[in-house]
């Protein structure tokens, strides 16, 4: 039985950036980023969907070490699916999303991304605190909604 990697984002983030990825982060980094810090067990990104950039997606994943359940060979068509794509990697999972319901496209959300320095000398495009808020009602897991509520306390109602 193999152990399941011990999460740390900030390699990841950098082989994305070092292989020239277009993505923004979402989920539960994006909240932290937005001030709320919780537990996550991997890097939610919505990569642009032009088949160059997950072309790029593909070959960083495999790069990374990246395995994915079902797939023999993780490729940017498969990536570009309209599906959760989930690939673990030597870093910890990495979750892909694709025109998933309740999700903005990549260009809306890097129309309103912020940037944060996940580490010295690694940038990490993420969602604004609105698209976030967004993205939570639209979930409305239990998680989410006590995001919702630690990002209402700390940011005001949005």
């Amino acid at each position: 039985m193999t152990a399941e990697p011990v999460f740390d984002p900030e390699p990841i983030v950098r082989a994305l950036n070092e292989a020239r990825v277009d993505y923004v982060i979402v989920g539960g980094l994006a909240v932290a980023a937005h001030g709320v810090v919780r537990a996550t067990r991997d890097l939610d990104l919505v990569p642009d969907e032009a088949e160059t950039n997950m072309d790029r997606l593909a070959r960083c994943l495999v790069a990374l070490g990246g395995q994915h359940p079902i797939e023999d060979t993780i490729t940017g068509a498969a990536l570009a699916r309209p599906v959760s794509f989930k690939v673990t990697t030597a870093h910890g999972d990495v979750q892909v999303l694709n025109r998933m319901r309740g999700i903005p496209s990549f260009a809306q959300l890097e129309r309103h991304k912020i940037t944060v320095e996940i580490a010295p000398d690694t940038l990490a495009p993420i969602c604004s605190l609105a698209d976030l808020r967004a993205m939570k009602r639209a979930a409305d897991r239990p998680r989410d909604r006590v995001d919702l509520a630690e990002l209402e306390e700390l940011h005001g109602i949005g």
